[in-house]
């Protein structure tokens, strides 16, 4: 099942809003990590507007106002998420008692379960935290490339928007991992050249997934490595340790590594080298 969600992702049309995530602020570092924010004092226990709620990293669905309620408890509450697989359940008993914790498929803390939700929706009540999640207005759906979930409110999908089947979904041959932080100096002689390369359209190729790895400090670090177990590949990410200044290409399947460029590579050899890979698939 882990696999199967982290394929999911990896195939996901958000996969590109992860990429770009932006960076979290204290309260949702806090949160997502694990912790709790205040009852009755956040922004969305009260929000009574259509649209649906998202992953406030990774950018992908997790519930719909359609499914929210008013609990009484403060938290945005809903009888289910908006997709069998958009949240991930484990045990949890860190207050000493057995609770049901709620986190995304990328890892992310979102919440718990209860089973004192509303009987004729299922019985469930996801309690979750504002602090997880970004809300998408009804108005906004299309514009943002979530137009599929416009039918959950008696609209139709517009054809740009409709969700690519698994059978159309095309996953990626290669993933580019660029492995930056704001300190590195390497990075500052590196980060013009890479700019320069996406410039240019050479690594917008459809096998090819390109991803910062933002490194600078413990929020962007945590972000980071959210983001690269939603794309499998956290193993690796992990045995580099605290190395930045480089782009690890990896075979997506194998996540083995396939090339490497430092700072020594010019914006040609970016441009060159990675999409060349493609005509030497193992």
């Amino acid at each position: 099942m882990k696999h199967l969600l982290l394929l999911c992702l990896l195939l996901s049309p958000f996969a590109a809003q992860a990429a770009d995530a932006p960076k979290l602020t204290e309260l949702q570092r806090q949160v997502t990590q694990g912790g709790t924010e205040p009852a009755f004092h956040n922004e969305y226990w009260n929000n009574h507007e259509d649209g649906i709620y998202v992953d406030i990293i990774s950018g992908e669905p997790l519930f719909s106002s359609t499914d929210k309620f008013d609990s009484g408890t403060g938290w945005p509450s809903f009888t289910k998420p908006i997709g069998e697989h958009a949240v991930a359940t484990q045990n949890d008993s860190s207050l000493g008692i057995d609770r049901t914790e709620v986190k995304s498929a990328g890892g992310a803390h979102l919440g718990h379960v209860f089973d004192d939700g509303p009987k004729d929706k299922g019985g469930k009540r996801y309690c979750i935290n504002s602090a997880s999640l970004r809300f998408v207005p009804k108005a906004d759906l299309a514009k943002e490339g979530y137009g599929q979930y416009l039918p959950l409110f008696g609209e139709k999908t517009p054809a740009s928007n409709a969700q690519p089947t698994a059978k159309e979904a095309v996953k990626p041959a290669l993933i580019a991992l660029y492995f930056y932080a704001d300190w590195c100096p390497v990075c500052k002689l590196l980060s013009p050249k890479v700019a320069a390369a996406r410039k240019s359209g050479a690594l917008d190729d459809k096998d090819i997934l390109f991803v910062t790895l933002n490194l600078t400090d413990k929020t962007t670090i945590h972000q980071s490595l959210l983001l690269a177990s939603a794309l499998g590949v956290s193993d690796f990410v992990r045995s580099q340790g605290s190395g930045t200044g480089y782009i690890a290409i990896l075979d997506t399947d194998s996540k083995k590594e396939r090339l490497r460029l430092d700072g020594s590579a010019t914006s040609e050899d970016i441009v060159q080298k990675i999409p060349a890979l493609l005509a030497h698939q193992p």
